[in-house]
């Protein structure tokens, strides 16, 4: 497995340079770096490296924007990469420029020293950074790639704004729960204890709360255990892909992703075309950025038909992507030469659509959830309330 060290080294020229490489031991670092460097002064391992920290959608937007500033105002793809570097030198995407730099310097092509690193740089970024090179564009891609890295961003964060109350409202109603069977029915059952003849319901309660009061931490070592062993698989890739599946098959988050992947899809194809891709090539990296993994095999299946030559509009319509206006706006743009600018209106309008079909379902959803979670705390109240009156032979 190969590791990160850092070197400090002297250029032909002179140079002390200070940079970071993988490698799969000290001494192949070494070798690789007397290739390009006449003498190495310190070689070290890089054991708490910018691995550990996590680079976000919303990071790798910011600095795409400001790398696609820098390379707009004149900089050279280096000098802009030491900028970004030594300006976010504390943070995981300041290390991950370093590295990426690094590469260059040994040279690299750019786009080869992103793909080494696809845990952040997607294929999509990648091939639209080889593109930039190869037309001189890269200013222009990196603003382009910003902008789709913004729009990932927002779509995720609405989407945990939007489950974010009813998420907090159900931890609640679970803690009160918990504290009634651990605090206040135990307290209560003494009442009972010289009672012959319990009602069904009140020794329900009391058997419920005497059972999580002796199981509780059992309870909780249990999930505890599944859900690390829940995160651990998610690293493996055929499992994460079978939760995929099974995810996508529940009626509400069917609904949810199918909206997210019309949308991804639309603003990827759109990117693709603008930046001077073939169709069929970008119908094959704009299928890599949908969620549902049954839909991204569907989708590459019609690039093969696509370049034989069949309308992209009646291959989309089999997969019921898109509604009946988008296929109209894609056979359109088909006629016109002007798909790029059909899938941009397809996003912005599946956009629209899907955040105010969030809204309304959101609106809907916390009262919903109130109701519920209300019934289940005041059905445990109300059954107390009914074992006290019952004690008591209070009559109505």
């Amino acid at each position: 497995m190969s590791q990160l060290y850092q070197y400090h080294a002297y250029s032909e020229s002179g140079e002390l340079v200070k940079g970071e490489l993988y490698a799969d031991s000290e001494e192949s670092a070494m070798q690789t770096l007397k290739k390009d460097y006449r003498v190495i002064v310190k070689i070290a391992e890089q054991r708490n490296s910018f691995q550990k920290g996590k680079i976000t959608t919303s990071d790798l937007e910011q600095s795409t924007s400001q790398l696609a500033t820098l390379l707009r105002n004149g900089l050279k793809i280096d000098k802009a990469l030491i900028v970004l570097a030594k300006s976010n030198n504390k943070s995981a995407m300041g290390k991950l420029w370093s590295l990426v730099l690094s590469d260059i310097k040994q040279g690299e092509l750019l786009s080869l020293a992103l793909a080494k690193r696809p845990e952040t740089f997607s294929t999509l970024y990648v091939e639209m950074v080889k593109i930039g090179e190869s037309t001189g564009n890269l200013p222009i891609v990196f603003n382009r790639l910003s902008q789709n890295l913004r729009f990932q961003s927002e779509l995720k964060s609405k989407v945990i704004q939007a489950i974010t109350y009813p998420c907090f409202i159900l931890i609640v109603c679970l803690l009160a729960i918990w504290a009634i069977f651990n605090f206040v029915i135990p307290s209560m059952s003494s009442m009972f204890e010289s009672v012959e003849d319990i009602p069904s319901y009140t020794q329900f309660l009391i058997s419920a709360s005497e059972w999580i009061q002796n199981y509780q931490y059992y309870v909780f070592l249990i999930l505890f255990i599944g859900i690390v062993v829940i995160l651990s698989a998610l690293k493996k890739h055929e499992f994460k892909v079978k939760l995929i599946e099974k995810v996508t098959s529940f009626p509400l988050v069917k609904t949810i992703i199918k909206q997210a992947d019309r949308i991804r899809f639309a603003t990827a194809l759109q990117l693709t075309l603008e930046s001077g891709v073939s169709l069929s090539a970008g119908l094959t990296l704009a299928s890599q950025t949908v969620i549902n993994p049954v839909l991204r095999q569907r989708l590459k299946s019609k690039v093969d038909a696509v370049s034989a030559g069949s309308e992209l509009s009646i291959e989309l319509a089999k997969l019921n992507l898109f509604d009946d206006i988008g296929i109209s706006l894609i056979s359109v743009g088909e006629e016109s030469g002007t798909l790029a600018e059909s899938f941009s209106e397809i996003a912005t309008r599946s956009r629209v659509s899907f955040e105010q079909w969030l809204s309304k379902f959101t609106a809907m959803l916390e009262p919903l959830l109130i109701l519920v979670m209300g019934g289940v705390v005041g059905s445990v109240v109300i059954t107390m309330l009914l074992s006290i009156v019952s004690i008591n032979d209070v009559s109505f």
